[in-house]
């Protein structure tokens, strides 16, 4: 098993979600995940940590990468107190309780480039909303730049992006 290291800047959180960019070696994409709620389930992104994720074939999403947890080590290596968090394609990830759609409930989503949604024209509601496009394509390469390794990503926020409401996002 041969492990490749990332990188995840976390750059701007707001109630269309949170963005950043991954970086894998010479591969720059960007990405959305929930907006930071405090970590909770279906409503949050993850807080900053280091995890390790593994290529799968996922009933839902087809081929992604998922979080896992090597056994043959001590150290735990998936993201706590969360499971099933994936890399997988979407466009959109708001608060729904504001009114905003999503397409996440946890996981990340890479993209080509950031981009602003018109209301109701898809994948967005009634309300304008930020996201990523070419989400599809930008797995599909990032599927290709793992292979069949174990991608060791470092999830961290850019400093002052946060002000401190909804309980601390950890400090990688």
């Amino acid at each position: 098993m041969v492990v490749i290291p990332g990188l995840l800047v976390r750059d701007e959180t707001s109630d269309f979600g949170t963005f950043g960019k991954l970086m894998i070696g010479s591969f720059v994409c960007d990405t959305i995940e929930l907006p930071w709620r405090g970590n909770r389930r279906g409503k949050s992104c993850a807080p900053a940590c280091k995890a390790l994720f593994k290529p799968k074939i996922s009933p839902t999403h087809g081929p992604c990468l998922e979080e896992w947890d090597d056994p043959k080590t001590p150290e735990r290596e998936d993201i706590k107190d969360r499971d099933n968090i994936q890399f997988h394609a979407a466009n959109l990830a708001g608060d729904v309780d504001r009114g905003y759609v999503s397409q996440l409930l946890g996981c990340i989503a890479p993209g080509i480039d950031r981009a602003n949604f018109a209301p109701n024209v898809r994948p967005c509601g009634p309300k304008a909303q930020k996201g990523v496009t070419g989400s599809k394509a930008a797995m599909k390469k990032l599927l290709s730049v793992v292979g069949e390794n174990v991608l060791s990503l470092t999830i961290c926020w850019k400093e002052g992006v946060l002000d401190g409401s909804f309980g601390s996002p950890g400090g990688y």
